[in-house]
């Protein structure tokens, strides 16, 4: 006598049941024990031990994201202090992504035990929107889990670039309190709790520093971006109450960034590049020689690094005849290439690169278009050949809209500018055609 379908199916069922529910713990599971693994290695690498005259603390903004240690600002800080007879101060980057204000404080009693510092720098804040304080049972598993953190961080970072390309269209306010497009609030508090953890992270610093007979330096960030706005402000209304050294790099950075753009000193989701780090230190530098902490002179003119980068800024305008938009015409560097994106707005993509711009790559970005992705970026992607141009002798050029682009009600443009090494090199503003 056979078996029934129905007990015959019972056991596939539930063997199929139980590989689901495992690969839902498992997963998580190895990606936690693996991510925690590679934090040992992240640490022991930019930290070391040892004793040290100054102790960088933070995030990845201090770890130094996309550069090499020597780089991120705590090496840059350590290369002028041995070019100005100061090598035996040693400085210590306790910095790793990701990491909240509360988690600082906590490790404060480590790193004083164990480095002894004079000195304590601190820029911390921005990851403390999209975490959870270990308050409770439940923030403490959410809170010391790794995988959970990479997640909210890479959706976080997704929301700041796509406010900040909507800030550098115009479309945003300075100053504006409005929240990016996308907000990832799974695991996070209201604005209000969140900027009191962060004071509370940031008194605790100052607190414990003195305590143990050192100085606490806080820093704001370098940009505007809302995530690092908040923190910021906090630094500067401690700093303020405390007494507390400050290095504002919010107010140093802002001149630079409108003039020469955020491509020329920050990554796209908004890390400094090495020259961005080397402004940093130099910034540290005058202060702490201002207060008399190293034995040194101010440098001056924190912001001379940007002597080294290639200001020239590409221009583009609207190429029209009969009032109609019939395409762009473009100035920069003699023999460049320049490819021409159109889209039905401004905004932000994420693009990948391989002889022409061809295709939106959100994980494999090389660069990010400041016009936003919709099927007219499509099909100007798909016209790569015809709507690139070889720029002359004098950096000069013109791009034609195809008649395809003719019906369309708006259009907006930027161009990606390619170098001789066959790399990108600048995408233009937005402008808009029509």
């Amino acid at each position: 006598m056979s078996p029934s379908p129905s007990t015959s199916r019972a056991p596939v069922w539930r063997r199929r049941l139980l590989a689901s529910l495992l690969g839902v713990v498992l997963v998580p599971l190895l990606f936690e024990v693996g991510l925690r693994i590679a934090a040992l290695f992240v640490s022991r690498d930019r930290a070391g031990t040892g004793s040290a005259y100054v102790v960088c603390q933070g995030d990845s903004n201090t770890f130094g994201l996309h550069v090499e240690p020597e780089e991120a600002y705590p090496g840059a800080l350590q290369a002028l202090f041995d070019e100005h007879g100061l090598s035996d101060k040693r400085v210590v980057n306790r910095g790793v992504p990701g990491k909240p204000s509360w988690a600082v404080a906590n490790e404060l009693e480590h790193d004083l035990e164990l480095y002894r510092p004079r000195i304590v720098i601190v820029m911390v804040g921005v990851n403390d929107r999209n975490q959870l304080r270990p308050d409770d049972w439940m923030s403490k598993v959410l809170q010391s889990s790794r995988f959970a953190r990479m997640v909210r961080r890479t959706l976080t970072n997704a929301s700041e670039t796509v406010h900040a390309a909507e800030r550098s269209t115009g479309r945003s306010k300075e100053g504006s309190d409005e929240p990016p497009t996308f907000e990832m609030n799974f695991g996070t508090a209201d604005e209000r709790t969140i900027a009191r953890w962060t004071r509370e992270g940031y008194e605790r610093i100052v607190a414990r520093v003195r305590e143990a007979g050192a100085t606490p330096v806080l820093m704001t960030y370098f940009d505007s971006v809302s995530s690092m706005e908040g923190p910021s402000k906090t630094a500067r209304n401690v700093a303020r109450d405390t007494g507390a050294l400050l290095v504002d790099l919010r107010e140093l950075f802002a001149p630079a960034l409108r003039e020469l753009g955020t491509d020329a000193l920050e990554f796209p989701d908004a890390h400094l590049r090495p020259v961005g780090y080397r402004i940093v230190a130099r910034a540290i530098f005058d202060e702490l020689a201002k207060a008399k902490l190293i034995d040194a002179e101010p440098l001056g003119d924190p912001l001379a690094p940007l002597a080294e980068l290639d200001t020239q800024s590409p221009k583009v305008h609207a190429w029209t005849e009969d009032g109609k938009p019939r395409g762009v015409t473009v100035e920069y560097r003699p023999n460049f290439r320049a490819q021409l994106l159109v889209s039905d707005g401004p905004g932000m993509a994420p693009v990948r690169y391989s002889g022409f711009v061809r295709s939106a790559a959100p994980l494999r970005a090389t660069r990010r278009a400041t016009v936003r992705p919709c099927k007219l970026l499509g099909d100007s992607m798909n016209l790569a050949p015809e709507l690139t141009v070889r720029l002359d002798e004098h950096g000069a050029g013109r791009i034609a809209l195809p008649a395809v682009f003719d019906a369309e009600p708006t259009l907006w443009a930027c161009v990606a500018f390619v170098d001789e090494r066959n790399e990108i090199v600048r995408i233009s503003n937005p402008l808009e055609l029509r």
